[in-house]
């Protein structure tokens, strides 16, 4: 699993607390959820982003509908995202930025 830096995180109630934790370190942008499917769906057109990286299967449900690069963490499945364990969620957040340090050092 591979995440671009501003892929979002759709956090929802009763979500992992690892994943925001390692997403706030890392500077990722955290999109709180309230479960209402017309507020995700609102909320996800709003976003200047094509990967999410969701908590909630409904999240994951209407973002895939919407045409996002769609993450579900756990081990629920949704038609149109990839499942992810939470330790591979984990690395790939931390990677992510690590991938720009990296970038941004060489060209110094």
């Amino acid at each position: 699993m591979r995440l671009p830096t501003d892929a979002t995180l759709l956090i929802a109630p009763g979500a992992e607390p690892a994943l925001e934790q390692v997403w706030r370190e890392e500077r990722l942008p955290v999109l709180a959820l309230d479960g209402d499917l017309a507020g995700i769906e609102a909320a996800l057109e709003a976003i200047g982003t094509a990967t999410v990286v969701a908590c909630d299967e409904n999240a994951a449900r209407v973002a895939a509908t919407l045409g996002f690069r769609t993450f579900l963490v756990g081990e629920g499945a949704v038609a149109g995202a990839a499942t992810v364990s939470l330790s591979q969620t984990l690395d790939a957040a931390r990677f992510a930025r690590a991938r720009e340090r990296w970038k941004a050092a060489r060209s110094v």
